[in-house]
């Protein structure tokens, strides 16, 4: 293999380095930037998965939340129908009272018309009998004839009229 120009000890020698070139780099540099590659990959897949966690759990909260408003909006428009019937109810209450107190004062102001239309019969029929009574008199006074008869009953009418108006 002289022939070929391959010197086999410095061949020999040459693989023999290269082997103890590859077991000390195989041993102390593959080997740890193989370790610290493999490290890193589990750190990146530990922050995957813990993002993904966090991104469920931030799925969940937003749910969750959501939820919690739509239930706020429902109690907040409950709370809003119910003092609307409240302010309905304390209206309409309101209003019978506010009639009850008309119908009442309007009776009250009726009963006292009544009253003093009684208290105007009653006045009205003492002066119509007093004047009943005075014609009466003048009659029994005089002497009843039927022109002082006619006279008498004409007068007595005419104050009555009067006293109607």
């Amino acid at each position: 293999m002289d022939a070929l120009g391959i010197n086999w000890p410095g061949l020999l020698t040459q693989v023999i380095s290269f082997l103890i070139l590859f077991v000390l780099l195989k041993k102390f540099l593959y080997a740890p930037v193989v370790k610290m590659l493999e490290d890193r990959s589990e750190k990146i897949k530990s922050s995957l998965e813990t993002a993904e966690r966090v991104k469920q759990e931030a799925e969940k909260t937003t749910e969750v939340n959501e939820s919690l408003m739509t239930k706020a909006r429902e109690e907040s428009q409950a709370l809003i129908s119910e003092a609307r019937e409240q302010a309905k109810k304390i209206k309409e209450s309101e209003m019978a009272k506010s009639k009850e107190q008309i119908d009442n004062e309007r009776k009250r102001a009726l009963d006292e018309i009544s009253s003093e239309q009684e208290k105007i019969i009653n006045n009205i029929r003492s002066e119509f009998s007093g004047l009943a009574i005075a014609a009466a008199e003048k009659i029994v006074e005089r002497e009843v004839d039927e022109k002082n008869h006619d006279q008498i009953i004409s007068s007595f009418l005419d104050k009555a009229k009067k006293i109607k108006n």
